[in-house]
């Protein structure tokens, strides 16, 4: 169909999609004749109220209608291509839930082999389910159109983030690569072969999780009747990747999961050395995965590799299968010594983290020849074992790696940093807002409240500051009287489940929570029953506010949506989308008149790094506040809410004034460190600021620090053991102590000094 001339001719195209939302439409746009006259500026205006997307308002305007609307989903845009399907964003019409669309082209529609093939990835990878694999949800035709209904995975490929950071240090390869060892087994204890690993189909979400992508080369080496290779005819399809293809593989002979294995090797030596084994031409390069000798790890390296690993990547790339590990387990056993140990609790949900391997650079253990016997054997041999059972248990606590490389590079601007384990530093600030020597070691002015088996992701405070709660990465809700300080319940939400934030209704009555793969819930606070669940985002839910009403939630994501609800019944009066994907925190101005949203990367400078400010009742979008050169971890309103704080992984914390959008403050709060909340005093006239390095690598790893919202002069300090990892916090109502989360899986008590205009 030709482009539309008129703005009637493009509302004609609109309606024939199937994509427009006509409720949504008729209440934005009760009089059609007010909309603009030009298609191109009326397709605009479809944008800014989110009833179109860009691309689908691109496609509509060339006079492209079909394919815009794929069953029950919406196809929002591409976002990749990957075997034999184009790979699209797709959104539940009723669930608002966002999937992976992976289209079969019109062209090999028609095409029954190609058909086949389609159909046997759905099979491969319905047949899977771990952690560390991309999920299948459905396999559907529409009209002709084949399409696998797919887990949404946020995050770069290793290729891509290679590509922007350069090699990785070693502990961090390894780290990936027992991820993918771990994902592997279970495919290959299947019967699965994916027979295509290489660092492209390998995904870190923005939790640190590898995600295998692309089972498209998979077969069945248990079933026969599954193999199409032959008949399909393929050529690079059949071989794999050249750079990473094992030598059976390229000679058409049958393949197991040694395959995989070999594969795996030569990603783990391109992750480290930051280019793959073999140089040259094509025959060149499938000569020598034939008969060159294992490529071997230079000194050259930012950080030099132990030599063991020169060893274990020559054993994965061996020529010959049996002489290869003859399984992912195996491979893993290898890694263990630069893998972090399992905690004493066995608890297999306890989040790690390998970023103390990476900033030592050294093992866990000795990889020496010589082991004294004895005890010390024993031992090494136990923790070598838990390190083993650490990775195989699920791969649930190996999906709770948070790697820095992440952080940096995914969330924070896209920015290359100058070396991988340095990000780059604060931006400058006036003397007055340097800090002074603050005490070191373990004060009267700290009380240890609780531990937990699982980093505590955020700690809330009810409005009369008469209990406390606090969630963890296992999925757990632990809850207190500030009376004495005691834990009354812990509540396991959801298995599986890691718990990113919680917050307390007014009336002290509830307290809400949600996180990754969860709904938002809401739960009694005396009683720890569950009084009700409301959707949450599509794949992680990291903010969420509750208006002084009590009457309306706000909620944010990793799906790059704000989301405001009836609280009651759950119902969404607005949604607001970022160009960015990583919507960090959400707030309500205290008189509940306006809310504001913050947000990590976007597609270009002026999308990153984000403050949004709105209005509640109408939705009208009042400022943008840009300013933060790193993700904005956290926002929230002055007592009078006329001035927003904001705590960013750039080190700062920022003061924003609320009516003309402008910076009014920036301290050097946190220096290299992430800045991770900040709150005000009541008053108004103090702030107080956590932040911690990532990770917490040393006792000053991180700091509590109150500071004159006026000057940015820091008042009063802690650093040292205590605040070790904190990335949690919340201010008590009367301002007189502050609670904080750690990653060292602990929840402290903090006395301050009363606040100014409060004595």
């Amino acid at each position: 169909m030709s482009a539309p001339a008129t703005v009637s001719d493009f509302l004609t195209l609109v309606q024939k999609s199937g994509i427009l939302d006509e409720k949504r439409f008729a209440e934005l746009f009760p009089d059609q004749d007010e909309l603009p006259t030009d298609p191109t500026e009326c397709a605009n205006a479809l944008i800014k109220a989110s009833l179109l997307t860009p691309f689908q308002a691109r496609q509509l305007l060339a006079g492209k209608f079909r394919g815009l609307v794929l069953g029950v989903y919406k196809v929002l845009r591409p976002i990749g291509q990957g075997g034999m399907g184009i790979v699209c964003l797709g959104e539940h019409r009723s669930l608002h839930r966002r999937v992976a669309l992976k289209i079969l082209p019109a062209k090999h529609a028609a095409d029954r082999l190609s058909v086949d093939r389609f159909m046997r990835e759905a099979r491969a990878t319905a047949a899977l389910d771990h952690p560390n694999i991309v999920r299948l949800h459905d396999v559907c035709q529409e009209a002709g159109v084949h399409f696998l209904v797919m887990e949404l995975v946020e995050g770069k490929n290793l290729h891509t983030l290679l590509s922007e950071t350069g090699p990785l240090h070693f502990a961090t390869a390894v780290s990936y690569i027992a991820q993918t060892a771990a994902g592997l087994q279970h495919a290959h204890k299947k019967g699965i072969v994916h027979r295509d690993i290489k660092p492209a189909n390998l995904m870190i979400t923005k939790d640190g999780m590898v995600k295998i992508l692309d089972m498209g080369l998979a077969r069945s080496f248990v079933n026969e009747r599954d193999n199409l290779t032959g008949r399909l005819g393929e050529e690079d399809g059949g071989l794999g990747t050249l750079d990473y293809v094992s030598p059976e593989q390229a000679l058409g002979e049958p393949v197991d999961e040694r395959a995989d294995l070999y594969s795996l090797g030569a990603t783990l030596f391109y992750l480290i050395a930051g280019h793959p084994p073999y140089k040259g031409s094509r025959a060149q390069i499938l000569m020598q995965h034939q008969a060159a000798a294992p490529p071997k790890l230079t000194k050259s390296l930012k950080v030099s590799a132990p030599e063991t690993l020169n060893d274990i990547i020559a054993k994965m790339m061996a020529k010959k299968k049996a002489d290869r590990y003859q399984s992912a387990e195996e491979v893993i056993e290898a890694l263990s010594p630069w893998l972090p140990a399992s905690p004493s609790t066995g608890n297999i949900q306890t989040s790690l983290s390998t970023q103390t391997l990476r900033a030592a650079g050294e093992p866990t253990q000795s990889t020496g020849p010589r082991i004294r016997k004895g005890r010390k054997r024993k031992g090494r041999k136990a923790e070598k074992a838990n390190r083993k059972k650490w990775y195989m248990i699920g791969g649930a606590a190996v999906g709770a790696i948070l790697l820095i490389v992440s952080l940096v590079v995914m969330l924070s601007g896209g920015k290359k940093p100058a070396t991988v384990q340095t990000p780059p530093p604060a931006p400058s600030v006036p003397p007055a807002a340097t800090a002074s020597k603050p005490p070191t070691g373990p004060t009267e002015e700290s009380q240890l409240v609780l531990t937990t088996t699982a980093q505590v992701n955020d700690v809330t405070l009810s409005h009369d500051g008469t209990r406390f709660a606090a969630v963890d990465w296992s999925g757990n809700l632990i809850y207190g009287s500030t009376s004495n300080w005691q834990k009354l319940n812990s509540v396991s939400v959801q298995t599986g489940a890691s718990l990113n934030c919680c917050t307390p209704t007014p009336d002290g009555r509830y307290v809400v929570v949600a996180g990754r793969d969860t709904p938002v819930m809401v739960f009694d606070w005396q009683t720890g029953a569950k009084i009700r669940e409301l959707p949450g985002h599509s794949d992680t839910t990291w903010g969420v506010a509750v208006s002084k009403s009590g009457k309306l939630l706000l909620t944010c994501g990793n799906d790059g949506e704000v989301l405001l609800r009836d609280f009651t019944t759950g119902e969404q009066i607005r949604k607001f989308e970022f160009e960015a994907k990583q919507v960090w925190s959400v707030a309500f101005s205290p008189d509940g008149t306006r809310m504001a949203a913050s947000c990590s990367t976007g597609p270009t400078e002026e999308e990153s790094n984000q403050i949004r400010v709105w209005d509640v009742a109408t939705g009208k979008e009042l400022q943008r506040m840009t300013g933060h050169t790193r993700a904005v971890r956290w926002v929230t309103f002055s007592p009078d809410g006329r001035t927003i704080a904001s705590a960013g992984f750039d080190g700062t914390v920022r003061l924003w004034d609320v009516a003309g959008g402008k910076q009014t403050l920036s301290i050097n709060a946190h220096g290299n460190n992430y800045t991770e909340r900040v709150a005000f005093l009541p008053g108004g006239k103090q702030l107080v600021s956590c932040g911690a390095l990532f990770p917490s690598t040393s006792d000053g790893g991180g700091a509590i620090r109150v500071w004159d919202a006026g000057s940015g002069k820091e008042i009063h300090s802690w650093r040292g053991v205590e605040t070790k990892g904190v990335i949690a916090l919340v201010v008590s109502p009367d301002g007189t102590y502050a609670l904080s989360g750690s990653r060292e899986r602990t929840v402290r008590l903090w006395k301050l000094q009363p606040p100014q205009g409060t004595q």
